[in-house]
């Protein structure tokens, strides 16, 4: 084989080399991006049970859902504040964060920073659930 072919040839295993690689980070991004929505859109539904949510039936960005969860939350502080205080505690979000946020020197509106608390612990329910969840058991078919 002679030089120039050579050359030819490994410049077209690089090149392949260096597709699949692209291919590999195009493919992984979708994934992440595929995996991020669906935490969104079950993040959703979650909210929207808890709270009482008319979200639709159009999938919600996740600064749209903020924006609904932050009114809710503005409205229960004026009116259903017991309720919130339930609903906080159900969730699990922690009581510290919920006081540094109600804190009347705190930097944030109050529904803001908790809508805040309450989006970050409904989105990393969702992700543990997906994170950790179990295939179903195929060779325990017959066993029963």
């Amino acid at each position: 084989m002679d030089a120039h072919l050579k050359a030819r040839f490994y410049f077209v295993i690089e090149y392949l080399k260096a597709l699949e690689i692209t291919f590999q980070r195009n493919r992984n991004s979708l994934y992440l991006y595929t995996v991020e929505k669906s935490i969104i859109q079950q993040t959703s539904a979650l909210i929207a049970r808890d709270f009482g949510l008319d979200i639709g039936e159009e999938p919600l960005s996740e600064q749209e859902l903020f924006d609904l969860l932050a009114d809710q939350v503005a409205y229960m502080i004026e009116h259903r504040l017991d309720t919130l205080f339930s609903l906080m505690y159900r969730l699990d979000v922690k009581e510290s964060l919920i006081r540094q946020a109600l804190d009347p020197g705190a930097e944030e509106m109050p529904n803001i920073a908790i809508a805040k608390l309450i989006l970050e612990r409904q989105k990393n329910r969702i992700y543990t659930k997906i994170k950790y969840r179990q295939k179903p058991l195929d060779d325990m078919e017959g066993f029963w």
